[in-house]
């Protein structure tokens, strides 16, 4: 027995450095936090041999990413029935379906990318091997952000500036867009060796500079990601909320025959008047929603990212930080299914309206 730095190893296994497990290396001034340091190729993954800590954060990612998988499928399931039910879709109908596809993608790469390899082998593989599964998160990751940011970019153009973005078929401009903003970051980050171990995931290796600047940028993004969403909803919302009001209040337009007298309005202006009204409220409930969305998943976010960085960048670890960073970047899935399911009760009750308001009026003409 040979001991090495606080270790023990066989005689037979000094030559196999990746079953080095050293539970705590170098001494920690300050108990709850990890030293970065230990974070090495070919050493535990149980960093500081605190297995609470390690149990504790990998096994609330993989419940909230199963969650998340769950509510990604149920979406996919629903919008691929109501595809079957209609003969044309647009941007609106066919977004879900992108979204749960990337929270889905997202939610399996994270899971069998981090938590599964972390626990299973529980040690740090080599520079080379993290950099591939962080290149395999960061690159799912930023598509779903991305995604989000295309469908705020272009509801905030057609509402507020009236200004209509051409997807092209099946939206491939958007997904063209996409794809080579992150393969162009993918490419200089890996050229800057900025991806690597993180300590509970594989995204961005903070001992280095690069990594440092890398993590800032990260951070910097979120920010921007949930103040421009929530900025282009509230200016969206007020513009939908304006046309509310003016439909509730005045009856569009007539043609040129009708005269100024309200009885002889024939029955489907009214109605059409009612439609645009209840169709107005209903967006705007359903805009408020994603509101809610934004300041429920992106605020939270990018304040818990830039906690963690603050820490990484003086060279330690923040168990709560890491926690809180996996359950709020893994709860997209199950956060947009709620918001995806809520509007579809909003529709369905809007549709029952309309319908309820068509069917006297219809028996009334047919009397006359």
């Amino acid at each position: 027995m040979i001991p090495f730095d606080n270790c023990t190893l066989k005689n037979d296994e000094i030559n196999q450095p990746n079953r080095l497990k050293c539970s705590n290396p170098t001494p920690n001034t300050i108990p709850w936090l990890l030293p970065m340091e230990w974070i090495e190729p070919g050493k535990s993954t149980i960093l500081g041999g605190n297995k609470f800590v390690f149990y504790a954060i990998h096994t609330t990612g993989l419940i909230i990413i199963l969650i998340s998988i769950t509510a990604s499928l149920s979406v996919m399931l629903n919008v691929y029935q109501n595809f079957n039910r209609k003969k044309k879709s647009d941007f609106s109908d066919r977004f879900p379906l992108y979204i749960s596809i990337c929270d889905l993608l997202w939610g399996v790469s994270n899971l069998l990318g981090d938590h599964v390899v972390l626990m299973i082998y529980q040690v740090f593989p080599s520079k080379g091997i993290a950099t591939l599964l962080a290149v395999n998160l960061f690159f799912f990751f930023g598509y779903q952000q991305l995604m989000n940011a295309g469908l705020t970019l272009s509801t905030y153009l057609k509402v507020v500036k009236h200004v209509t973005l051409q997807f092209g078929y099946l939206e491939w401009r958007l997904h063209t867009a996409v794809f080579l903003i992150l393969i162009s970051q993918i490419g200089m980050y890996c050229y800057l060796e900025a991806f690597g171990n993180g300590g509970f995931w594989f995204l961005i290796d903070l001992k280095t500079g690069w990594g440092i600047f890398f993590g800032a940028a990260v951070c910097a993004t979120c920010t921007a990601h949930a103040t421009l969403t929530l900025v282009a909803y509230r200016a969206i919302q007020n513009v939908i909320s304006d046309h509310k009001r003016l439909f509730g209040t005045y009856v569009e337009p007539l043609p040129p025959k009708y005269s100024d007298d309200e009885n002889k309005f024939p029955n489907s202006v009214r109605i059409n008047s009612y439609i645009h009204q209840t169709t107005y409220s209903t967006a705007t409930n359903c805009l408020t929603t994603f509101i809610y969305i934004s300041i429920c998943l992106y605020f939270p976010l990018a304040f818990i990212v830039w906690a963690g960085w603050t820490f990484a960048y003086f060279g330690y670890i923040e168990p709560f930080c890491a926690l809180g960073v996996i359950i709020s970047a893994n709860s997209g899935g199950w956060v947009n299914a709620w918001g995806y399911f809520h509007n579809r009760k909003l529709k369905e009750r809007r549709k029952t309206l309309v319908r309820n308001t068509l069917r006297p009026n219809n028996s009334s003409s047919s009397n006359v």
